[in-house]
């Protein structure tokens, strides 16, 4: 399979790398951001150039100022290859932070997926929940088992998939959001749905007349009896939730096909 590679937080990250490393039997080709570029949505350059180049890394293209909806937009124009080279797949991540409930409205991460959805281009985006983690072997293995399920289901168009996998290796350890991690293993896999968990601002005016930006994730109160895919993420489960600007209850029933009959998906019991 075809598969393009992006993310938002820059092409030589260490999570873009172990992605493309796990997808390596498929025909895959890396196409990033030069720098960071988290929190950006969606953003696309409309004013201005951007230059593409060749990195020192196998297979991978950086955009200079570029956006990753702008990977996505020209690796699918035919401008970054110098053949006719066109995904099959587009896959964002795997991103070091996750990105559940209202959080995907402003993630590159998910920013990315949702644009290659928009030309009808199955795509999914790939978090982790930590923003200090620095081995992504086993999301990368999670992520290429998902990736092989989904090569199995036709995606319908103009819908994406929003993965977000726990990080085991961090007990007690605190993200930048200030949410506790439990830090166990991770527990299984589980079809969720998108919460209303979102980032608040807590930035404060220090003495000196500058100002400090703080954030911090805030749960939905009933979020715990619902059960939504922030929820499921800080209970150790890997969360797949499906999503179209267009049709929720056709990306749901695609979900519902995708888990159905399944006992493990990567060595994670289905739960």
């Amino acid at each position: 399979m075809r598969i393009l590679v992006t993310n938002d937080d820059g092409y030589s990250a260490p999570g873009v790398h172990a992605l493309a490393h796990a997808l390596s039997s498929h025909d895959v080709r890396v196409v990033a951001p030069q720098n960071q570029k988290s929190a950006c949505s969606q953003s696309i350059t409309i004013r201005g150039g951007l230059s593409v180049s060749k990195t020192e890394f196998l297979h991978t293209w950086a955009i200079d100022d570029g956006y990753p909806a702008d990977c996505v937009k020209l690796s699918l124009s035919g401008v970054v290859f110098d053949d006719d080279w066109m995904p099959e797949l587009v896959l964002s991540g795997i991103n070091q932070g996750m990105n559940t409930g209202n959080i995907v409205y402003c993630s590159g991460t998910v920013g990315a997926a949702r644009e290659a959805s928009f030309h009808r281009i199955p795509a999914i985006a790939f978090s982790m929940d930590s923003f200090r983690i620095s081995n992504f072997d086993r999301a990368a293995h999670i992520a290429k088992a998902i990736v092989d399920l989904v090569g199995e289901h036709k995606m319908p168009d103009f819908c994406f998939l929003n993965v977000n996998i726990p990080c085991e290796s961090e007990p007690g350890g605190e993200d930048a959001l200030g949410v506790l991690r439990k830090g166990g293993p991770i527990v299984g896999i589980r079809k969720s749905r998108l919460g209303t968990s979102c980032v608040v601002d807590q930035s404060i005016r220090q003495q000196d007349g500058d100002i400090k930006l703080q954030a911090k994730l805030l749960y939905d109160s009933d979020a715990q009896e619902k059960q939504d895919d922030a929820i499921d993420l800080s209970l150790g489960y890997v969360t797949v939730v499906a999503i179209s600007e267009r049709n929720m209850s056709m990306a749901e029933r695609y979900l519902n096909q995708l888990f159905e009959g399944q006992v493990e998906i990567g060595g994670l019991k289905v739960l």
